[in-house]
């Protein structure tokens, strides 16, 4: 069995991404998890923030 949802977000999609990427808003917005934190990530595969999410579900 699987879940679907879909909803519009009247929001500029430059702002929208940035609101994706912010650890502090990230757990906020993304209710799956109780813990998001970010672990610096190794030289070779560098990201433009330089992290990566570690999830933690409760």
């Amino acid at each position: 069995m699987g879940l679907y949802i879909e909803t519009r977000i009247r929001r500029d999609l430059d702002d929208l991404w940035t609101h994706t990427q912010d650890p502090a808003r990230h757990q906020r917005w993304d209710l799956r998890f109780t813990e998001i934190d970010y672990l610096a990530r190794g030289r070779a595969s560098r990201s433009a923030s330089g992290t990566r999410p570690a999830y933690c579900r409760s």
